[in-house]
């Protein structure tokens, strides 16, 4: 889950070792702090349960605190390693894939987006 609203970004975070799930709320060009709620105009924003069955069972895994990552670069790279592990491609969609992952964290910015879709045997 998450939102962004202006120029304030609301991420949904859990804690493992606290089964406790969070907001974490970024404003103030990056600043952050944990909230258990969020009001924007009249509406409250509030963490999933930590006993959602996705959360419980791993189906969806959450950050569990932000974490500044440095360069594009690096976080490209990682992306590669990862996606590397995994699946079989040309070094050039590689690197498609690896900015495709980026694309989705701002998805929100646009009307229409692409779908990746890898197919195999």
């Amino acid at each position: 889950m998450s939102r962004v609203v202006g120029d304030t970004l609301i991420e949904l975070v859990y804690d493992k070792d606290k089964k406790q799930t969070d907001l974490v709320v970024s404003r103030f060009n990056g600043l952050w702090n944990i909230e258990q709620e969020v009001r924007i105009g009249k509406e409250i924003l509030i963490p999933y349960s930590a006993n959602n069955n996705l959360i419980v069972n791993e189906c969806v895994l959450l950050p569990s605190y932000p974490l500044e990552f440095g360069f594009k670069e690096e976080l490209l790279a990682e992306i590669s390693t990862f996606l590397h592990r995994y699946i079989d491609l040309s070094p050039t969609f590689e690197q498609i894939a690896a900015h495709y992952i980026l694309l989705t964290w701002v998805f929100d910015r646009f009307s229409d987006l692409p779908l990746l879709r890898l197919r195999g045997e």
